[in-house]
């Protein structure tokens, strides 16, 4: 007896049957993927999806361990955000700075302090990638 192989309706590997009934609405496909987590699309088993890792985001403390690495305090950021003019740009900042759990690579004001400390972009991917490694925090692909 051979073993057939199973998807649901949104392309989901169901597994592998020996003779027995799969469950009512399996599609039988062939060959099985590589990795269960795998989509069928109809024809074909898809590549599991890379994540990004600048689209990551990052934990309040490995932010701030990171920023250490590059040369930038708490206190750096907390004094250039006191001395801005009062107003919704420097309230947003201060909400930012003290009640984030987590960091965006992407978030205007984590762009615009970069700047100020003179970060160049590229250098804060290297970073934020080097923080994900370091950290443990790279997603697997899903």
């Amino acid at each position: 007896m051979s073993t057939k192989f199973f998807v649901d309706d949104a392309g989901n590997y169901i597994g592998g049957f020996d003779g027995a009934e799969p469950p009512a609405g399996a599609i039988e496909v062939a060959p099985p993927p590589d990795d269960a987590r795998q989509k069928w699309n109809g024809e074909e088993w898809l590549p599991l999806a890379t994540v990004d890792p600048l689209t990551t985001p990052l934990p309040r403390l490995e932010f701030w361990l990171a920023a250490a690495q590059a040369n930038v305090s708490k206190w750096s950021i907390r004094d250039r955000i006191a001395a801005m003019t009062e107003g919704v740009e420097k309230w947003e900042a201060i909400a930012w700075f003290e009640e984030a759990v987590q960091y965006r690579r992407d978030d205007p004001i984590l762009v615009a302090q970069a700047a100020l400390e003179s970060i160049t972009p590229e250098q804060l991917d290297a970073l934020w990638i080097w923080a994900l490694q370091t950290y443990d925090l790279l997603p697997s692909p899903s």
